[in-house]
């Protein structure tokens, strides 16, 4: 019988809350543009997810062990689901920012998939901030393991940023 409290203690310590899901998407969202926070309206309209909490572990799992297949299966796994746990954020006009951010992303994504050469445009952006990125990577670990997950998502949203660093310097372009 003690092994068995102990085996619920364990589980109960250990626990990634079924919040997180919001919380570090928001960070990453956060981390991309620093001007945008929606930590508050993500917490009200991302539905809590368990499954999705245990695969961040998961995902997080794979970036310390630098296991770049799992690290792509499980966001693509989790893109479907994610999607779903936050139509209240994309269909309430009370989550506007929490959409306009979302689609803000999703229209740099769509642009340099349509970029023959984005490849080469993406690795741009990240040329000259190798050592950084290796650098957010521990931190953005060690905030996750801490617990602090809006932390970690922030950091992940930076690196994702650089990325994008291309087709977002076209964007404000345009719009000037």
């Amino acid at each position: 019988m003690l092994a068995a409290f102990a085996y619920a203690m364990a589980q109960a310590e250990n626990a990634t809350p079924d919040t997180v899901p919001a919380t570090f998407t928001a960070g990453v969202i956060n981390g991309f543009n620093p001007s945008v926070d929606v930590q508050a309206e993500m917490a009200e309209c991302f539905t809590p997810d368990q499954a999705m909490a245990d695969d961040i572990d998961s995902l997080f799992t794979a970036i310390e062990n630098k296991d770049f297949g799992s690290i792509k299966s499980i966001i693509m796994t989790n893109e479907p689901r994610a999607i779903a746990d936050t139509s209240a954020c994309m269909t309430d006009p009370k989550y506007a920012a929490v959409k306009k951010a979302y689609d803000f992303q999703e229209d740099l994504v769509k642009k340099a998939l349509a970029d023959p050469d984005w490849q080469l445009h993406a690795a741009k952006g990240l040329r000259g901030h190798f050592a950084e990125i290796k650098t957010d990577v521990a931190s953005a670990l060690e905030k996750y393991n801490a617990g602090d997950y809006y932390g970690a998502g922030q950091i992940i949203g930076s690196v994702d940023k650089l990325v994008f660093t291309y087709w977002e310097d076209k964007n404000e372009m345009f719009l000037q």
